[in-house]
């Protein structure tokens, strides 16, 4: 199923939607490798875009049908993270590195988005008995004037992005016609969940590929070769990248990695140590215990 899928669709020019801007990358050139080595002169262009990038497309949809007059702007990353700046350096118990605590607090909204159920939860943490002190109930504090932020300027946040685009579904008649095979969510999120059965539910066509491993380096057909290149290639610029640190440094260091694709390349490096996928919060608990 991977096979026919993934293939019918990069030779057909449909959008094959990755978790990722170095996957589709990869997934493209590597797609494109495979039809050369196939001694093709000629193919239909692949075409593969982010995540990210897909629900910018959407939303400019959006834009264009009036389909969410409530909200009238995209406040991306950059613009966001200085809200958060504001915020924070505004408390009276700011912590003495706003920036540090504006980053890891964008990235914990981002992570509450993703993974919470399309709602404020945050709202809970202000009473969590379960929290030894009150790291918590300043993050929903700061998380609630975020949020108020946005609402006051009409606005919508990368975060919140697909959650908002569920509202909109409605009013924007082209995406029944949407065409689009997902490749590489290995682990979707609940928000990755909701918009796909959202747009499901509208009359999309939206199927999903699993990026397996590869059966060896080199590949035997399209899919293998395809499969060997994203894995492999990733392994490989890994540890480059860490041995020229190590070179530099002038010793080695300990190696976690992080993210939505980590289990699946971590078995094909020779550098990383660990995997966390906690990394984020635990940075949010380390930076409150040492500017406490």
């Amino acid at each position: 199923m991977f096979e026919s899928r993934l293939l019918a669709a990069l030779a057909a020019g449909s959008t094959v939607v990755t978790p990722n801007k170095r996957l589709a990358r990869t997934l493209v050139a590597t797609y494109d490798n495979a039809q050369r080595s196939a001694g093709r002169r000629a193919w239909p262009a692949a075409r593969a875009l982010p995540w990210s990038a897909w629900l910018e497309q959407l939303w400019n949809d959006v834009l264009a049908h009036d389909a969410l007059p409530t909200v009238t702007r995209l406040l991306r990353a950059p613009q966001a993270r200085w809200r958060w700046r504001q915020i924070i350096a505004a408390d009276s118990a700011a912590l003495s590195d706003v920036r540090g605590a504006a980053a890891l607090a964008a990235d914990a909204w981002a992570i509450t988005k993703a993974w919470g159920g399309g709602g404020e939860s945050w709202r809970g943490w202000r009473n969590d008995a379960l929290a030894e002190d009150d790291d918590c109930a300043t993050y929903a504090g700061w998380a609630e004037r975020f949020h108020a932020t946005l609402g006051h300027m009409r606005a919508v946040d990368d975060a919140s992005l697909a959650d908002a685009l569920i509202r909109a579904i409605d009013g924007v008649d082209a995406w029944r016609n949407l065409d689009i095979v997902l490749a590489g969510f290995i682990e979707p999120t609940p928000q990755h969940d909701r918009l796909i059965t959202a747009l499901t539910e509208r009359g999309a066509r939206l199927p999903k590929v699993d990026l397996a491993p590869p059966k060896s380096v080199i590949g035997k057909n399209t899919i293998d070769a395809i499969r060997s290149g994203v894995v492999y290639g990733y392994a490989g610029a890994i540890d480059a990248i860490l041995r020229r640190l190590y070179a530099e440094l002038g010793q080695r260091a300990a190696v976690i990695a992080t993210g939505g694709l980590s289990g699946l390349v971590v078995p094909y490096t020779e550098e990383i140590e660990e995997v966390d996928d906690l990394l984020t919060l635990t940075g949010l608990r380390l930076l409150h215990e040492r500017n406490r």
